[in-house]
C-alpha cells in the first residue's frame, strides 16, 4: 500500500482548517480577555504560539493515525464560568488525559455520563461562551457593514443546524461548506469582511470653519469613521475631546483664522489625529495651572494645553511656514 491524495479533498481540507484556525484564535483571544482585566487587543504572538501547538499536535495524531487536533470552545467557556484558569490546574488535567489515553477502559469510565448531565454542562458552558463572544464584539464600534458580516454568518451557520434541508440541492463540491454549521459561517465571515472592507480608507480628513459648532460635527465625525474602522469606545472618546480642546484652544489665538483641516488615520494598534491650520501655536502644558492663574487668558490656555497632553497618548507639533500642525497620538 501506497500514500495517495485525492485533489477533490483538497478544499474540504482547506476550508475545515481555516475553520479550526479562526476558532481556536476566537478561543485564545477569548482566554487573553478572562486573563487580563485590561485586555485590549488580541496578542498575534500568544495566537500564533496556540497555531503552532495545534498544527503540531495535528501532525503528530496524523502520523500514529488519529484525528485532528484542536481548542475546545466549552473548556473556554468553563474556565469564564469558574474564573479558573491557572496552569498549575491545567498542566496535572493534561498530564491525566494523556495518561488515560494508555488505559482505555478507565477512560471509558470517566466518558460514562448521563445524556441529561452532559447537556446541562453544555447549556452551562455555551452561556458563557456565547456572553464572551458577544463582548468581544462589542469590545469594537460596529458599523452597518461589520453588523451585516455578523449577523449573517449567524443566521447562515444557524440555518444549517436548523434547516439543513434547504441545502440538499447544493453541488458536491460545495457540499462539504454547506453541510456543516461552522464552515459555513466561516467561509461567510471571510469573504464578507473582506467584500465590505472595499471602498474603507485608512486616512480620512474633516475641515471646519471656525463659528460652527465644533464639537457636534467632530464627535459626528469622529463616531462614523470610529465604527467603520472598528474602534473601541474609550479612544474615539478620549480623541474626540482633544481635537476639541484643540481646536477652542486654536480658535481663540486665532481669532480671523477661516479653516482647519482634521486628518485622521487608524489602524488596530494607533489612531494618530493631526489638527493643521495656518497660525499660531498653542502652549501646551505638562502641569496644571493654578486656582489663580486660572482668572487670567494666560492660565485658561495653560489648562487647554494641559487638558490635550491629558486625552492624548502622545502631542507633537511642527511648523511649516505660517502651517502649524498639531499631531495627536492614541494607542488602540
Amino acid at each position: 500500500m501506497g500514500i495517495g491524495v485525492s485533489l477533490w479533498l483538497v478544499l474540504p481540507f482547506l476550508i475545515a482548517s481555516l475553520t479550526a484556525s479562526l476558532k481556536t484564535v476566537g478561543d485564545l483571544t477569548l482566554c487573553q480577555r478572562i486573563n487580563d482585566a485590561d485586555w485590549k487587543r488580541t496578542d498575534m504572538k500568544s495566537v500564533g504560539g496556540g497555531l503552532l501547538a495545534n498544527g503540531i499536535g495535528t501532525t503528530i495524531s496524523g502520523l500514529f493515525g488519529g484525528v485532528a487536533q484542536n481548542s475546545v470552545s466549552s473548556s473556554v467557556g468553563l474556565s469564564l464560568a469558574t474564573g479558573t484558569t491557572s496552569r498549575a490546574i491545567a498542566l496535572p488535567t493534561g498530564l491525566l488525559v494523556m495518561a488515560l489515553a494508555f488505559f482505555p477502559r478507565i477512560a471509558a469510565i470517566f466518558a460514562a455520563m448521563p445524556m441529561p448531565v452532559m447537556g446541562a454542562l453544555l447549556i452551562y458552558s455555551a452561556c458563557f461562551i456565547i456572553l464572551g463572544g458577544l463582548q468581544l464584539l462589542t469590545s469594537r464600534m460596529l458599523d452597518s457593514r461589520r453588523i451585516f458580516v455578523v449577523g449573517i454568518s449567524m443566521i447562515f451557520g444557524l440555518s444549517v443546524e436548523i434547516s439543513p434541508e434547504v441545502y440538499r440541492s447544493v453541488p458536491e463540491a460545495l457540499r462539504p461548506i454547506f453541510s456543516s454549521s461552522t464552515a459555513l459561517a466561516t467561509v461567510l465571515v471571510v469573504v464578507l469582511s473582506l467584500f465590505f472592507r472595499l471602498g474603507v480608507a485608512k486616512e480620512r480628513s474633516l475641515f471646519l470653519h471656525p463659528g460652527q459648532d465644533s464639537f457636534d460635527v467632530i464627535h459626528n465625525f469622529m463616531e462614523e469613521q470610529g465604527a467603520v474602522w472598528g474602534m473601541r469606545r474609550e479612544v474615539e472618546m478620549r480623541a474626540v475631546h482633544a481635537i476639541h480642546e484643540v481646536i477652542s484652544s486654536v480658535v481663540s489665538l486665532n481669532p480671523f483664522l477661516r479653516q482647519i483641516e482634521i486628518i485622521v488615520e487608524f489602524d488596530e494598534l494607533s489612531l494618530e489625529a493631526a489638527v493643521e491650520y495656518a497660525g499660531l501655536t498653542p502652549i501646551l502644558s505638562d502641569s496644571a495651572p493654578t486656582v489663580e492663574e486660572l482668572s487670567t487668558d494666560a492660565g485658561i490656555a495653560a489648562l487647554s494645553g494641559y487638558m490635550i497632553r491629558g486625552y492624548a497618548d502622545r502631542v507633537r507639533i511642527k511648523q511649516r511656514g505660517q502651517i502649524t500642525r498639531i499631531q495627536l497620538h492614541f494607542e488602540h
